[in-house]
């Protein structure tokens, strides 16, 4: 399950691209360090066979005022929250994401990602400018840490996805990271 992730410019010229599409910004440091659920996040979608960034806000707003923040890729085509959205597909870019494991009679708080490389998280997007991260079942290393996590994409599967909604199987995407503590 993805409940935090993290993200940061990796230099400045990833700021002055960004800031070509949104001209109107000052600045970007609200974007950068760990992303919460409701907080805006930058992510890439499809518009015109082009891929493009876009600013939205993680988790849809549920109808008993609940905040959905992510979505098993196994029931997507079942649940109508995520029907009607299939269309609306995203990535969400991110330095790792978080993830908590008990130890003893504590929770020790772990980064999972790759060190000075991005990680592509697939999601989906709404009519009110809201993403979801989308999930799947946990293996190998990551089964220790959660029962569910993330479906990372490379960048050759990310096109996939954002132009025909293939989403590749977990484990042909999530071998290249690394669990790392964040303490």
């Amino acid at each position: 399950m993805c409940g935090r992730f993290q993200f940061h410019f990796e230099n400045r010229e990833q700021k002055e691209w960004l800031k070509a599409y949104y001209p109107e910004m000052d600045s970007f440091h609200f974007l950068e360090g760990e992303r919460f659920p409701s907080q805006s996040a930058l992510l890439f979608v499809l518009e015109q066979n082009k891929v493009v960034p876009k600013l939205l806000k993680w988790g849809f707003q549920g109808e008993r005022c609940n905040r959905l923040i992510n979505a098993r890729a196994e029931t997507l085509h079942q649940r109508p929250t995520f029907q009607r959205w299939l269309e609306n597909r995203c990535v969400i870019v991110t330095n790792g994401f978080y993830e908590w494991r008990k130890e003893g009679k504590r929770k020790v708080k772990y980064h999972i990602g790759k060190k000075d490389r991005y990680l592509y998280l697939a999601g989906l997007y709404n009519d009110a400018q809201e993403f979801v991260i989308i999930t799947c079942a946990a293996y190998g290393e990551m089964a220790d840490y959660h029962d569910r996590c993330p479906l990372v994409l490379t960048r050759d599967q990310m096109i996939v996805y954002l132009k025909l909604g293939t989403l590749p199987d977990c484990e042909q995407c999530f071998t290249y990271t690394k669990c790392q503590s964040d303490q």
